[in-house]
């Protein structure tokens, strides 16, 4: 299954613009809107992923690798059309971009999760997976 390059450009640009303290929460929704227009993502984890991320860009640095990183994963766990058994390494990927870019790992897992909240409303028929 391919990720549609214009939802990954979508997310990139949410990440590129995202500045501590703004509101990217519109922005993040279309572009999960556009990835998954079927899924019924509950608003609740948006928000909640907005909140945390505002937590945390202050203290990293996402490098333009890292955004394309991040933005590629999302694309990837809110198509509805990709294999479940992708999910699991590609959180795990966020999670590590994280990292890298400075972040602890609970922090990291932290948003990992969030991801996950919103992937499991897209996969609805996924198992439970772990983010190492």
């Amino acid at each position: 299954m391919q990720v549609n390059q214009q939802h990954v450009t979508q997310f990139q640009n949410v990440f590129s613009n995202w500045r501590p303290g703004a509101n990217q929460e519109q922005q993040l929704t279309a572009a999960i809107q556009a990835a998954a227009p079927s899924a019924q993502i509950n608003h609740e984890f948006i928000t909640r992923f907005v909140t945390d991320f505002n937590t945390i860009v202050p203290r990293i640095h996402l490098s333009t690798t890292a955004q394309q990183r991040l933005a590629t994963a999302f694309a990837t766990v809110l198509t509805p059309s990709v294999q479940v058994t992708t999910l699991e390494p590609t959180l795990t990927d966020v999670r590590q971009v994280l990292v890298e870019s400075g972040l602890s790992p609970i922090q990291a897992q932290t948003v990992a999760c969030d991801l996950h909240l919103m992937a499991a409303q897209v996969h609805p028929d996924m198992l439970e997976i772990n983010v190492k």
